[in-house]
């Protein structure tokens, strides 16, 4: 990763990471989110896996809108976003999946946060939506509990997670011998090596839930990482069991939050709060 370099006076450039295959159907709705935040110094960096649905069409009719883009067999998720690290410019770092989608001051609301603390990353809550539509809020796991709690499950939803270049440089890249837990692997690493995080107020983001194949996949690994650690896991296992529902429905990751959790109450914007509104190019066909 290569810094920009830019003036103290200037705001930091926040790059933003999505890895994609075979995502034409959600591909439009996130690259929109992040072209029309409010935030003037975003760059957005998509690493494509080889896809044959239409995806890098739409990469190639977009290619004005995005600072760097590529497409090519890879190793997964996580080496796409090794490979997009390298790509990025930002002294800020985002992930952003390519079937979710940011609120539109998702991106100055993390920059605020992070302005004149020693915080390393942002975290905060995010909107979970299924076929039939907005099914509640996913809260993260409150700092406290980190050191331990996160050893057995992702506290925090990786789409809230804006996070330092110099914080990714200490803890080195994403482990790409991970198939689906890259994200929950990072947040370990970021604790360990003594990052802090900051919390944004609000929903950040939305994310999708899928299938349940690749979330077994998920508990298997984040296993492997509470292991790799020094976890007791004959102590533990009834965490991992306990929040196997909603292990189930979330494809990309594992969502089970312990003391955050998820809440069914309608988005802030829902109960006129905030003044926020819901990200309008995802309404329809996206959800």
């Amino acid at each position: 990763m290569t810094g920009t370099g830019h003036s103290p006076a200037d705001p930091p450039l926040v790059s933003v990471v999505t890895p994609v295959l075979n995502g034409a159907w959600s591909l439009d709705c996130c690259l929109d989110s992040v072209q029309e935040q409010d935030y003037a110094r975003v760059e957005h960096v998509v690493v494509d896996g080889g896809s044959r649905d239409g995806t890098v069409d739409i990469l190639r009719h977009r290619a004005d809108t995005l600072a760097f883009w590529t497409s090519a067999p890879d190793a997964g998720a996580a080496a796409a976003f090794n490979k997009g690290l390298r790509a990025a410019r930002g002294d800020i770092i985002g992930f952003l999946n390519a079937d979710d989608w940011y609120e539109p001051d998702a991106v100055s609301r993390a920059v605020a946060a992070l302005a004149g603390t020693a915080a390393d990353f942002t975290y905060g809550s995010v909107a979970v939506h299924g076929r039939s539509g907005y099914l509640g809020i996913l809260e993260p796991l409150p700092p406290e509990h980190w050191p331990r709690e996160s050893l057995y499950q992702m506290p925090v939803p990786h789409i809230t997670m804006f996070v330092r270049r110099t914080a990714l440089e200490r803890i080195g890249p994403f482990d790409e011998g991970l198939s689906c837990t890259s994200d929950h692997d990072q947040f370990v690493r970021l604790v360990a090596a003594g990052c802090r995080g900051v919390p944004i107020g609000g929903v950040v983001g939305h994310i999708r839930i899928g299938g349940a194949a690749d979330s077994l996949r998920a508990l298997r690994e984040s296993w492997a990482i509470a292991r790799s650690h020094g976890a007791p896991l004959h102590r533990r296992l009834g965490r991992f069991g306990g929040h196997f529902g909603v292990y189930v429905v979330r494809k990309t990751a594992r969502r089970g939050f312990g003391r955050g959790g998820f809440n069914t109450a309608p988005r802030e914007e829902e109960r006129g709060g905030g003044g926020r509104r819901r990200y309008s190019g995802c309404a329809g066909s996206c959800c």
